[in-house]
């Protein structure tokens, strides 16, 4: 026979994980809609968009953290795409200030980070 303390915290226990699961469904809703803003509002790619994304953050990020925030399918890929990526961001979006820190990572810098923050929360244009 279980005890009625037992009984009682896994009750809870599996409360928590259900609201924890609908926490998570939520969260992930919202990274869609912020995806579609910047991919609509900056006319970035997808790519692109989960990239500035990532380092819309905040801070210096290194290339390993941005392989596994920015770009979905990190197992696929050489680190070295990191870079790539934010080549073609400068290319595409001139606007974008993308600091390198030799040694460390990158970070968006100045007004850019305001206006990725802008583009992830607008609606699309």
């Amino acid at each position: 026979m279980i005890p009625q303390q037992t009984l009682d915290e896994l009750v809870a226990l599996r409360n928590r994980v259900s609201d924890l699961e609908a926490e998570l469904a939520n969260l992930k809703g919202q990274q869609q809609d912020q995806l579609l803003n910047v991919h609509q509002n900056l006319g970035a790619t997808v790519g692109q968009s989960r990239m500035l994304i990532a380092m819309a953050k905040g801070g210096i990020m290194s290339r390993e953290q941005l392989m596994h925030f920015g770009i979905q399918n990190a197992e696929w890929g050489d680190i070295r795409l990191v870079d790539s990526m934010i080549k073609r961001i400068r290319q595409r979006l001139p606007w974008i200030t993308i600091e390198a820190h030799y040694g460390i990572g990158s970070e968006l810098t100045g007004d850019s980070l305001t206006r990725v923050h802008a583009a992830m929360n607008a609606r699309p244009q």
